[in-house]
């Protein structure tokens, strides 16, 4: 059911989304997901909502973000609700992984499962505003994650060139970049490099993210 009110929520659960999307994220201590909308976004709805992670998605709560989704309990959480820090030797990898992780220069996937549970790490989504409708998100894994979405295309990043300092202040932060495949995640990873970002890793394609950390 969608909520009409919002509560105080934890400053460390926050998500951002670039601008195009026009609302703020975060989730609950019951797991809900509650959006909110910036007032400078005069072209979208006037009300803020809420939708829990339980409920059946509308067209437009489900549309605009692909619903943030928690883990999973089966993905392979434990019990504080982050991933365990391990990776199956048989993830479900797409079965052209192997090449695109040498022609992208993908992080292993070991890293990428350590990076996912370290504190404070940023999940950079460089899709577009469509793909992110119909494809979804990565659920998250760990509750301090924060999730910041800039789309690039194969050969630039202007939002992240332009504007790097605000949407990512933090130049020492764990960065994991995805795309759908891993392309524009490795433009976004050489544009944020030559900014002087130290610890940017390109996790590939959302297939590749969701199976590596067992959400498929």
């Amino acid at each position: 059911a969608l909520l009409t009110s919002l509560a105080p929520l934890p400053s460390s659960n926050v998500f951002h989304v670039q601008p195009y999307i026009g609302y703020h994220s975060a989730v609950t201590p019951d797991q809900s997901i509650v959006l909110s909308q910036p007032s400078s976004s005069a072209s979208l709805p006037a009300k803020p909502t809420a939708l829990t992670s339980s409920s059946a998605p509308t067209a437009t709560s489900a549309s605009i973000f692909g619903l943030l989704a928690t883990a999973d309990p089966s993905s392979g959480s434990d019990t504080n609700g982050s991933m365990s820090n391990t990776t199956s030797s048989d993830a479900a990898l797409p079965p052209d992984y192997q090449k695109r992780a040498e022609t992208f220069g993908f992080a292993s996937p070991g890293d990428v499962v350590k990076a996912m549970n370290e504190p404070g790490v940023i999940v950079l989504d460089v899709r577009t505003k469509g793909e992110i409708e119909e494809q979804g998100t990565v659920a998250q894994v760990n509750p301090e994650t924060e999730y910041v979405y800039s789309n690039c295309t194969p050969a630039k990043c202007p939002e992240l060139t332009a504007e790097a300092g605000k949407l990512l202040p933090n130049k020492d932060a764990t960065i994991v970049i995805h795309c759908a495949s891993g392309r524009r995640a490795a433009t976004a990873q050489r544009t944020l490099e030559g900014q002087g970002y130290s610890n940017v890793l390109n996790a590939g394609g959302l297939a590749d993210v969701k199976a590596i950390l067992g959400q498929n």
